[in-house]
């Protein structure tokens, strides 16, 4: 396991974190964990995060696609085109929630859940906030700020496809 840490100043011209080399950092490894801390500096917000992470571990995989923004294209992750259509609208719903939440916040989408936790969470559904706290990188804090609201979001689901 090995750590990497940024620090993210808010660029207020495109009204968001400027994160251009935490993605293209991000395409070559799979994150275990991301730590955050918010603050301000010279009146300006900034974001540090300390990432644990390790080399990707998938052989073969296909190399990050960048859609029309800059951003990766999650509809080429192999991981994602392997779900189930049911799996695939709790997945859906999970990024509508989490980019709700981000724009809310004022913070990447990666900060709220990144798609591995979300993959996890669709696979695993989990039904309490402790069988939550097994998933890899769902820790105390993103618990604690999201875990309610997962929960019923993945409740609702199950509502919905029953």
């Amino acid at each position: 396991m090995k750590v990497r840490t940024f620090t993210l100043r808010f660029d207020p011209a495109r009204g968001a974190f400027d994160d251009e080399a935490l993605h293209l950092f991000m395409a070559g490894v799979d994150v275990i964990s991301v730590q955050q801390d918010f603050f301000h500096h010279e009146s300006a917000p900034w974001v540090f995060l300390m990432l644990t992470y390790r080399p990707s571990s998938s052989e073969g995989r296909v190399a990050s696609v960048r859609g029309p923004a800059g951003r990766r294209d999650s509809r080429s992750d192999p991981e994602i085109e392997a779900l189930d259509p049911a799996q695939r609208k709790v997945f859906d719903a999970i990024r509508k929630w989490r980019s709700a939440r981000s724009k809310a916040e004022g913070v990447p989408v990666y900060i709220v859940i990144n798609n591995k936790q979300a993959l996890a969470v669709v696979r695993e559904v989990p039904v309490t906030k402790a069988r939550l706290s097994e998933l890899t990188g769902l820790g105390d804090v993103r618990i604690d700020a999201y875990g309610d609201e997962l929960l019923a979001l993945l409740a609702a689901a199950s509502t919905a496809a029953a």
